[in-house]
């Protein structure tokens, strides 16, 4: 063997050796949680409690940290090119994943090579509503008033290119109607926008819909998932009322930067496991009306693979595509 070999062969060895010692002694220092997404919503309401079961099981201080911007491709960029030892997570979402990738012409990350999937916590449709002064109560009245009217009514949006959007223009096409599309800087002003008669129907997310429903703000017309949910028993689905391509749920999951430790990984999809099944993480996602994911160690990835051609396919027929 020449010296070469043998200096090549020492160096994978050390480099083998360091990364395994780390993994044994990981976490030494904070983790950065990376939410790519506003302060404030379901995200933090499930992504802290996760991360203070962390804190408490690991022995370091689990951080959130927020990095919204472009349907979330700011921060999973940031998570993206960060070192892949640990201590930079991101805690992502439908939108991060399987999305950004169907809308967005140039991604400055690959939602497969880019991560490496820890694991999926939680699942839940969106859920379509309107103004309570509009006098819609069923979708049929909704699309019955926008054939006669065409135009004269809205729809809202966190932004082009999010799920609301792909849904809101889905709704037009097999509705045959045209509600004109009002895109925002987020969630939370268009649901402001809602509330204050502004646009007139949104496919916001389940924890907001329950909250504003019960306190008479908007009235729920679909769920736009496979099943009714508990909340809202009388709400009728997406194939319910016709409409099976808004049969699609959200969901939220973490991932690493690629080449991240496997031992690292699997450590942390165990606690994060673990962690969905205690009393105050799980309590936490139930006040959202999300529901806990419990899969194997390849779901996260089968998830990502199986979500990709389904908004591709829909962003193509709609053309919603983002520059």
């Amino acid at each position: 063997m020449t010296a070469h070999r043998i200096a090549l062969s020492v160096a994978v060895l050390l480099t083998l050796a360091s990364s395994l010692a780390t993994a044994a002694d990981y976490p030494t220092q904070a983790v950065r949680i990376v939410i790519p997404f506003a302060a404030g919503g379901q995200f933090d309401a499930i992504g802290r409690p996760i991360a203070d079961y962390l804190t408490r099981k690991l022995g370091r201080p689990f951080l959130i940290e927020s990095r919204s911007g472009a349907g979330g491709s700011t921060g999973a960029t940031y998570v993206a090119q960060s070192k892949p030892d640990g201590y930079t997570l991101l805690f992502g979402s439908t939108s991060t994943f399987a999305v950004n990738p169907a809308v967005y012409k140039h991604l400055s990350y690959d939602p497969v090579k880019s991560f490496v999937p820890i694991i999926t916590v939680t699942e839940a449709p969106l859920i379509l509503q309107t103004n309570s002064n509009t006098g819609f109560r069923t979708v049929a009245d909704l699309i019955r008033a926008a054939t006669a009217n065409p135009s004269r009514y809205s729809f809202a949006s966190p932004g082009p290119g999010t799920p609301p959007q792909l849904f809101g223009e889905v709704l037009n096409r097999d509705g045959n109607i045209k509600l004109l599309h009002v895109p925002y800087s987020g969630g939370s002003t268009a649901v402001n926008d809602l509330v204050a008669g502004h646009v007139d129907v949104f496919f916001d997310s389940l924890a907001s819909s329950v909250s504003l429903a019960q306190g008479g703000k908007v009235v729920p017309l679909m769920v736009a998932g496979p099943k009714r949910v508990s909340a809202f028993p009388d709400v009728p689905t997406a194939k319910e009322v016709g409409l099976p391509a808004l049969d699609v749920l959200t969901w939220n999951a973490f991932a690493a930067p690629a080449g991240t430790p496997n031992e690292i990984v699997q450590l942390l999809y165990r606690e994060i496991g673990a962690s969905l099944k205690a009393p105050e993480v799980r309590d936490a996602i139930l006040r959202v009306n999300m529901t806990p994911v419990e899969g194997g160690e390849r779901e996260m990835e089968e998830r990502i693979a199986a979500s990709i051609p389904v908004w591709k396919a829909m962003a193509a027929s709609v053309g919603a595509l983002v520059e």
